[in-house]
């Protein structure tokens, strides 16, 4: 998220770009996007109490596939946390998000409901490492249960061991 990130951005598909002139907010996003860092922000402000800690800081940085320092950590709260109270309201959030180039690729969501049907074979609204390892395996993909117990791990915000619908559009739209 820092410059000590940045080398990850491409990888992760986590884009650098000229944002959209229509519909910007005061940090730069679209309406779309804002709403998608909302989804991200709410599945960690379990409670809706309207903020996160640096705990689920580091978290969500963790899900853009960097591990985060504590130093990393405490320089984000530095910058971002304007009214010293030691978490981040969506604002605080949202503007760290946007100083540090943020961006979560838009996928059309029909399609990815579409996607997530067709893993989730027994229409439960949940996508279970048996589920994943039939799909992989049937695309020809040698992984093992443990290969599968990380993929699902990475993308299981909620920590429940299976990914739901909104975990899996947020998957989607940060690759």
């Amino acid at each position: 998220i820092n410059a000590e990130y940045g080398s990850d951005r491409k990888r992760l598909g986590i884009r650098e770009s000229e944002r959209a002139t229509n519909n910007m907010t005061s940090e730069g996003y679209t309406e779309g996007q804002v709403s998608e860092f909302k989804e991200v922000f709410g599945l960690f402000d379990k409670e809706g109490k309207g903020y996160i800690t640096p705990t689920e800081i580091t978290k969500i940085v963790n899900m853009f596939g960097t591990a985060a320092s504590k130093d990393a950590i405490d320089s984000f709260m530095k910058d971002y946390d304007d009214d010293d109270n030691g978490q981040l309201d969506f604002s605080e959030f949202l503007k760290m998000m946007s100083k540090n180039n943020i961006v979560l690729n838009e996928v059309a969501e029909d399609n990815i409901k579409t996607a997530f049907k067709a893993l989730d074979k027994d229409g439960s609204g949940y996508i279970e490492k048996s589920e994943l390892l039939q799909v992989m395996r049937g695309l020809g993909e040698h992984m093992t249960e443990e290969d599968v117990e990380d993929m699902i791990r990475e993308g299981d915000l909620d920590e429940d061991g299976r990914i739901n619908l909104e975990e899996f559009i947020i998957i989607m739209n940060s690759k």
